[in-house]
């Protein structure tokens, strides 16, 4: 054994050149599995990886009991971000010792970065609970798996875990104060703010964090102030950029991108920022290369081979949809030009909306993921890439893809009193939608609307609590209640739908019913030059003019609703005088 403690004690006093050396004079290594583990120390710490690699894996297939080569190949592997060996050998240590703390860690490490996040917070809370000595980082990891997922409702309770047990790190006091700021959570980010102790080093968190609380309190003057005191930090450089488009000063925001992009284009943390301001600058061609990385879209499907536009005669093809039910919605008449290229296409959706699609499309057939056996398909592709083929042909009568009954034929769902003009409402969409807060109106703003002699329909299926009081008090007929087919008939009933941009809207303009939209200063970038291709026939788009201010578009909507009413009460005087 002297001679392994001579090579550890060089390994230890950083000689590794010197520990490398005494290990490849050792005789026979070649089947000396302790000797080519050291020496695979040695070649690490000298970032010969590749060499080291080698070492291991010999180590590891002379003795398979030996989990220390495995470890250290899997954090070659997590250093490489192999997630595929990863998984491989952070599956192997499990196999060899299924108690061990790390081993658990490394586990749910390597199945988060092949997004399998349900299999990896178990992991991570198994080593919480066999008390892995930095459960903090399992406990961030867990956080942010549940943050990234748009649930930040129960990722905060792990990030103030995390932090309570490191109370210094400051990826984790980040994600604590990103987490505060998606809540929209005023008071705890401030308080945060207010007893973190920043070290020195972290003062660039603070003054962000500040920035943040400044645009969540309206005070933009001073938020700005900060973010351009601070832009050559690319954060402060992109909320920067932003606030000045959510802020209508779109110019500025355009200037400062166009400046930065390229080294905005060296964190793959703002792929998806970079994605959305290329498509909303009309820019397809850098914009869909970015929205190809989107997290949303991987995990799914993974033995089916990715579809990039090759022949597809003779061939099945799986389309899904990763994202939320609007985007089903809009972005399904985009099977209609890929029908050209097969005519064997399976469409996964959402189960709320199976029953929103015809069943019997020649050459498109309808399933849950549930339904889904992946030996049975050549091609898979998901619906927002899909976009990226057919995006610029013109698309006719998409709505033949849905199951709606006869606009004639009468619901049971409602009452639906034809004397008056019958509009259906939706005011505010996801809490936690990509262009939220600025999407969304207070009901009461809509309050001018109110008093005109309409019966007025809520088709969302959340009323916030903010706007709870208020909707009691007004003759409104609540659908909240009912599912998104039932709307559907509901809404073939209306004479007109008047919604923010939510999944009701693209519900209603694929119907062809009537349809005005509201969109914000900075809307989704769908609403941008993509919008100009195959634009919904029956939209009619309200945009507003001046940040936080909805006076404008209601004074406009009031006029025109004024004018529907005098039409339907000439159409009925007309009526009373053929009579």
């Amino acid at each position: 054994m002297d001679k392994y403690k001579n090579i550890l004690e060089n390994i230890n006093n950083n000689a590794y050149e010197k520990a490398e050396k005494i290990c490849n004079e050792i005789k026979d290594l070649e089947n000396d599995f302790i000797a080519l583990n050291l020496l695979g120390l040695t070649q690490v710490n000298q970032n010969k990886y590749d060499l080291a690699e080698k070492s291991f894996i010999k180590s590891s297939n002379i003795n398979e009991t030996f989990d220390s080569p495995i470890k250290n190949l899997f954090l070659i592997y997590l250093k490489k971000k192999n997630k595929t060996k990863m998984n491989f050998y952070a599956k192997k240590l499990i196999n060899l010792d299924n108690k061990n703390s790390a081993y658990n860690y490394f586990l749910g490490l390597a199945l988060e970065f092949n997004d399998s996040y349900d299999e990896s917070i178990k992991f991570y809370k198994k080593s919480i609970e066999l008390n892995y000595k930095e459960k903090q980082n399992a406990l961030n990891n867990i956080g942010n798996i549940l943050f990234r997922n748009k649930r930040p409702e129960e990722s905060i309770k792990y990030f103030k875990h995390a932090y309570q047990l490191d109370k210094e790190n400051q990826h984790i006091i980040f994600n604590l104060l990103s987490n505060y700021a998606e809540l929209r959570d005023v008071n705890n980010l401030e308080k945060s703010l207010d007893k973190i102790d920043f070290a020195e080093n972290n003062l660039k968190i603070f003054e962000y964090f500040k920035a943040e609380l400044l645009i969540l309190k309206n005070e933009i003057d001073e938020a700005k102030e900060i973010l351009l005191k601070n832009q050559n930090d690319v954060r402060f450089a992109v909320k920067l950029i932003r606030l000045n488009f959510q802020i209508g000063e779109h110019e500025a925001g355009k200037k400062l991108f166009l400046k930065i992009k390229h080294e905005i284009d060296q964190d793959p943390n703002y792929n998806n920022f970079l994605a959305i301001m290329y498509l909303y600058l009309g820019d397809f061609e850098n914009g869909w290369r970015h929205y190809d990385k989107r997290r949303s879209k991987t995990g799914r499907y993974n033995n089916i081979k990715e579809w990039s536009g090759e022949s597809l005669s003779n061939k099945k093809i799986l389309v899904f949809s990763e994202q939320g039910l609007g985007d089903t919605i809009q972005f399904s008449k985009y099977l209609l030009p890929l029908l050209k290229k097969s005519r064997n296409i399976t469409f996964v959706v959402q189960e709320k909306l199976i029953n929103l699609f015809k069943k019997n499309l020649e050459g498109i057939s309808i399933k849950q993921n549930k339904d889904i056996q992946e030996k049975n398909y050549d091609f898979k592709i998901d619906l927002g890439s899909l976009i990226k083929f057919f995006y610029q042909e013109k698309i006719n009568n998409p709505i033949r893809l849905f199951d709606i009954v006869n606009p004639n034929k009468k619901t049971e769902l409602v009452k639906i009193e034809k004397s008056k003009l019958n509009v259906g409402i939706a005011w505010s969409g996801s809490f936690y939608g990509p262009t939220e807060p600025y999407r969304t109106l207070r009901l009461k703003d809509l309050e001018k609307l109110f008093s005109l002699n309409i019966n007025f329909f809520c088709l969302q299926n959340e009323i916030r609590s903010s706007d709870s009081d208020y909707f009691k008090t007004l003759n409104i007929i609540d659908c909240s209640n009912f599912d998104i087919v039932q709307i559907a008939k509901i809404i073939n009933n209306l004479d007109l739908v008047i919604s923010v941009d939510t999944s009701i809207l693209h519900l209603a303009a694929s119907l062809n019913k009537e349809t005005w939209g509201i969109l914000n200063l900075y809307p989704d970038w769908r609403w941008g030059k993509f919008q100009s291709y195959n634009p919904y026939v029956s939209l009619k788009l309200f945009k507003q003019i001046k940040f936080n201010n909805w006076d404008h578009i209601i004074n406009d909507i009031y006029d025109q609703l004024k004018n529907l009413i005098r039409q339907l009460q000439a159409h009925r005087f007309k009526i009373n005088v053929k009579k």
